[in-house]
């Protein structure tokens, strides 16, 4: 099969026959005007250089590319605003590029990303920003886990190994819901968004092109609005 055999530019929603809402499922409570976009400005922010495996509890703009063998660093806390300010993290293969573990009110943006199991893995936290970075060579971009109220927006995914996006729960059932995925952009890469069971997600906007085996997968009883 061509890689541009699949293609899906959606300029509004991504709807596939394989996902279907559940009968009488609602949407999430916010919507697109509502997402928020961070809370400290990015002029304001210290200048930080940083190692590989170094904890973020603080609000930085990076000054260094990092090349990781394993994880590249791990945010922990509320009200943090890392700015990768164009900088590139690059991995072999194994590892999280950024974790985002039981944090709120995390902004990350203006990176590339590349070589790591998932480029930002956001796990247990609600209010998460993703956006304005690139990806590449990553099994996925970005993977929300159990994890709410969060934005992944105006990203560009190339050539990723399995997908651009996941939202799924965590292993006692915590789920991924009220996020939204919003103006992303996948290319050529196997999936476009993948949503393990997760309801109420908002997933506007986004466009998919040479996407090998779905634009969008949906688990059973995900939904969207």
């Amino acid at each position: 099969m061509r890689a541009d055999f699949f293609r899906v530019a959606v300029p509004a929603l991504i709807l596939l026959s394989s996902c279907t809402p559940v009968d009488g499922s609602t949407g999430p409570s916010r919507t697109p005007a509502t997402i928020a976009t961070g809370h400290h400005s990015a002029d304001a922010l210290p200048d930080v250089t940083l190692g590989c495996g170094a904890q973020v509890t603080a609000d930085l703009r990076l000054t260094n590319d990092l090349a990781c063998n394993g994880n590249g660093f791990t945010v922990s806390g509320d009200d943090i605003t890392i700015d990768l300010n164009g900088r590139t993290l690059s991995g072999n293969g194994t590892g999280n590029g950024i974790a985002v573990n039981a944090s709120h009110r995390v902004r990350v943006f203006g990176g590339s990303i590349r070589g790591f199991q998932s480029g930002i893995f956001v796990s247990g936290s609600t209010e998460v920003v993703i956006h304005d970075n690139e990806f590449s060579a990553t099994n996925q971009a970005v993977l929300l886990q159990a994890t709410t109220a969060s934005t992944i927006k105006h990203n560009t995914v190339t050539r990723n190994l399995a997908r651009g996006f996941m939202l799924r729960p965590n292993l006692t059932g915590g789920l991924s819901t009220d996020n939204v995925v919003i103006g992303n952009v996948v290319i050529d890469t196997p999936t476009g968004i993948y949503l393990i069971r997760q309801p109420g997600n908002t997933i506007e906007g986004n466009t998919v092109v040479g996407a090998l085996v779905a634009g969008m997968l949906c688990g059973t009883g995900a939904t969207w609005s």
